[in-house]
């Protein structure tokens, strides 16, 4: 259903394009990036958007080191 939605828009607009890519991974990141300035040499606006939930042990309420890590990487720094 979202996946229709955002052709229709795609559709509707001259110059839109979508990209997926893991923003985790830094070679997918420099990917993203060659690919965007190949289709847009002098870009007006740029809309990143990337985020995710780590489940947590609903016994303690806590979130390990390593998925804390991976949720700020990706939450915080992915989109910068």
């Amino acid at each position: 259903m979202k996946c229709r939605k955002l052709q229709k828009v795609k559709d509707e607009l001259e110059e839109i394009i979508t990209i997926k890519s893991d923003v985790s991974n830094p070679e997918e990141i420099k990917k993203l990036y060659q690919q965007v300035e190949k289709e847009f040499p002098e870009l007006d606006i740029l809309i990143n958007n990337a985020g995710i939930i780590c489940s947590i042990n609903l016994q303690d309420h806590k979130l390990s080191d390593d998925d804390l890590t991976k949720e700020l990487d990706i939450n915080v720094k992915g989109t910068i």
